[in-house]
C-alpha cells in the first residue's frame, strides 16, 4: 500500500518536541511498521493553525490530488497537525475520501472502524479546544500588554516598531517618513473646512511612504480610521473599554483629537446636515442677523463644479437685497472673533474694576459673615427641634404619622439652609481665584470661543450678546452686551464720591458678578451642567 506523509511546523518552540524532524521520523516508522510505501511528502514550515487559514488547506488538498489513484492513505503525526478546527478536519477528510485516500495518525489509534472513527472525532474536538484555549491566552496576553501602556499589534501609520535588546515589546516610535502627514490630516480636518474626500484626493497625489518604503493608500476609509484612532494622542483603550495613557510618544495633543471628533459628529454620508437644528459646522447660524432685513442668517455646505464642498453663511429671506449672498464661514467667524476682542473690557478697565470690586467685597464680607452666623443658628435650632420630635415619637408622645411629616419638613429646611450656608462660605474663601479666573477668561474670550465645542460656543456667544448680533456685510453691531461686561464697565467707571449711586448698586453688582463668573466656571469645567445667566 502506498501513502503520503504531511508534517506542519508552526513555532520555534516546537524544536525538540514536535519539530518537523520529530514528526517525520514518527510518521516514517509508522509507515514502515504498517507496510506503507511513502511516495510523497508535504511539509509546511512556520505556519499557525488558525481556523481561517484557507491557503494551508487548499495546498494540502492540492498536494493529495496529485497522487489521486496512487496513494491510499495520508499519514500525519497527530490529528492536530492535520487541522485544529472540527469543520475543517471533516472538510479535509471528505476531500480525501473523494480521492480514495484515508487518514492515519502515527501516534493515535484512528482508522475506518467505528472505534477508530469515534477516537478521531474526539481527538479533532480536543484539537479545536486546545487551539481555542491557546488563542484566547494569546489575546489576553496581548490585552495585558495594552494595560501596561504598550501596543502589541502593528502600529498605525505615523509610527513604527523598534527592537530593543532584552525587551520583548517596546513602545512604538514615531515614523519620520509619514508622521508630518498624519499631523496634517488632523490639523486640516479640525478646521471643519475640508472633508475626508478632499484630504484623500490631496494626499494620494503626494505619494507618501512609510518606514517600509511602501506607499500609503490614503483612502477615505483609511483617513476615517486615522481620525478615530486615539493612539495618535497617546492614549490606548483596554479590553474593558478603559482609556489609559500609553507609553508611546503622542503625535498630536488630545485637544486636537477631540476637536476632530466634534467635527465628525453627525457628519456621515447618510446624514443631511441641513436638517440639523444645531450644526457643529455653523455655530453662528440663527445667532447672527442680517442688517438689511433683521432675519437670522442660515448656513450650508455648497458643492463646487469640481465636486469640492465649501461652507457658507447666507440670508434666506427672498425679499432682502442680500438674499442668497454667500459669506465664507472662515470670514464671518473670524470677524466675529475680532468683534469679541473689540467689545471686551480693556485691561485698564479690568484693573480698575478689580481694585473697586475688592473694596466693595471687603465691606460685603461683614454682611456675609453675619448672614452666615444667623443661618448657622437657624440650622442648629432646627436640628434640636428634629431631635425632640424623634424622641417624642419614640416615647409615644407624638403619633408616627406626625413624626414622619414634621421630620421630613425639617430635613428639607436644614438641607436648603446648608446649601445656602456653603454658598456664603465659598464666597468668602474663593474670591481671589474667582477674580483671576474672570480676568484670564475675559482677556482670552475670543480664543475660548474658538476652542470650545458647539454647545459651549452657542452658550458663550449668547452670554456675551444676549440678543444676538447683526452682520453689517462686513463687520458686526449689537444693542446689548454681556451682564459681566456691564458690571465691569459700571464699577470701573463709577466714582467713589458718588456715594448714593455707589451704595445702592455696589452690593447688587458684587453678588451678580460672583454668580455670573461661577456660571462660567461651571460651564467650562463641567460641561453637562449648565445654567447660564
Amino acid at each position: 500500500m502506498k501513502g503520503l506523509i504531511a508534517t506542519r511546523f508552526s513555532d520555534q518552540k516546537q524544536v525538540g518536541g514536535t519539530s518537523t524532524e520529530t514528526q517525520l521520523d514518527a510518521c516514517e516508522k509508522y509507515c514502515k511498521s504498517n507496510g506503507i510505501e511513502v511516495i510523497g511528502y508535504h511539509k509546511v514550515e512556520a505556519e499557525s493553525a488558525k481556523s481561517s487559514n484557507v491557503s494551508r488547506i487548499a495546498e494540502l488538498v492540492g498536494f493529495c490530488r496529485k497522487y489521486q489513484g496512487k496513494a491510499k492513505v495520508l499519514v500525519v503525526f497527530k490529528v492536530d497537525r492535520f487541522a485544529r478546527d472540527v469543520s475543517q478536519h471533516y472538510y479535509l477528510k471528505t476531500e480525501l475520501i473523494k480521492m480514495g485516500i484515508g487518514l492515519r495518525s502515527a501516534t493515535e489509534p484512528i482508522d475506518d472502524t467505528p472505534q477508530g472513527e469515534l477516537m478521531e472525532t474526539i481527538l479533532a474536538g480536543f484539537a479545536q479546544f486546545d487551539n481555542s484555549v491557546k488563542r484566547e491566552r494569546v489575546k489576553l496576553a496581548m490585552w495585558a500588554r495594552v494595560e501596561q501602556g504598550l501596543y502589541p499589534w502593528d502600529p498605525p501609520y505615523g509610527y513604527k516598531p523598534i527592537k530593543v535588546d532584552g525587551v520583548k515589546l517596546s513602545p512604538r516610535v514615531i515614523d519620520s517618513n509619514c508622521s508630518e502627514t498624519i499631523k496634517y490630516i488632523f490639523t486640516r480636518f479640525s478646521t471643519g473646512l475640508i472633508s475626508k474626500a478632499d484630504l484623500s484626493r490631496d494626499l494620494r497625489k503626494r505619494k507618501v511612504k512609510n518606514y517600509k518604503r511602501k506607499f500609503i493608500n490614503f483612502s477615505i476609509q483609511n483617513i476615517f480610521n486615522i481620525l478615530n484612532n486615539r493612539f495618535y494622542c497617546g492614549l490606548l483603550k483596554t479590553l474593558e473599554g478603559k482609556v489609559i495613557i500609553g507609553k508611546h510618544e503622542a503625535l498630536i495633543p488630545v485637544s486636537l483629537y477631540e476637536k476632530c471628533q466634534e467635527v465628525q459628529k453627525d457628519q456621515t454620508r447618510n446624514i443631511n446636515t441641513k436638517r440639523m437644528y444645531n450644526n457643529p459646522d455653523f455655530p453662528l447660524r440663527r445667532f447672527v442677523s442680517c442688517t438689511f432685513c433683521s432675519k437670522p442668517l442660515t448656513a450650508c455646505w455648497a458643492k463646487s463644479a469640481y465636486g469640492n464642498r465649501h461652507p457658507y453663511y447666507y440670508c434666506r429671506n427672498p425679499k432682502c437685497i442680500k438674499y442668497a449672498k454667500m459669506i465664507k464661514k472662515v470670514e464671518i467667524e473670524n470677524q466675529f472673533m475680532d468683534y469679541l476682542k473689540a467689545v471686551k473690557p480693556t485691561e485698564i478697565f479690568i484693573r480698575k474694576f478689580k481694585s473697586r470690586f475688592i473694596k466693595r467685597y471687603e465691606k460685603r464680607k461683614g454682611e456675609i459673615k453675619g448672614d452666615y452666623l444667623n443661618q448657622l443658628g437657624e440650622i442648629q435650632g432646627w436640628e434640636k427641634e428634629e431631635k425632640w420630635i424623634i424622641d417624642s415619637g419614640m416615647k409615644g408622645v407624638l403619633p408616627d404619622h406626625i413624626v414622619k411629616t414634621r421630620v421630613d419638613e425639617i430635613e428639607k429646611k436644614i438641607t436648603l439652609a446648608k446649601m445656602g450656608l456653603t454658598e456664603k462660605h465659598e464666597e468668602e474663601l474663593d474670591i481671589n481665584a474667582l477674580l483671576a479666573y474672570a480676568e484670564n477668561f475675559i482677556q482670552t474670550i475670543e480664543m475660548n470661543w474658538f476652542d470650545a465645542p458647539l454647545a459651549l460656543k452657542m452658550r458663550l456667544q449668547r452670554a456675551v450678546f444676549p440678543n444676538g448680533v447683526i452682520y453689517e456685510y462686513p463687520g458686526y453691531s449689537n444693542a446689548k452686551i454681556s451682564p459681566v461686561f456691564e458690571i465691569i464697565n459700571t464699577l470701573a467707571t463709577s466714582e467713589d464720591k458718588n456715594v448714593t449711586y455707589y451704595s445702592l448698586r455696589a452690593n447688587t453688582l458684587v453678588m451678580n458678578f460672583i454668580r455670573l463668573i461661577r456660571n462660567l466656571q461651571l460651564v467650562f469645567n463641567t460641561v453637562p451642567q449648565f445654567n447660564y445667566i
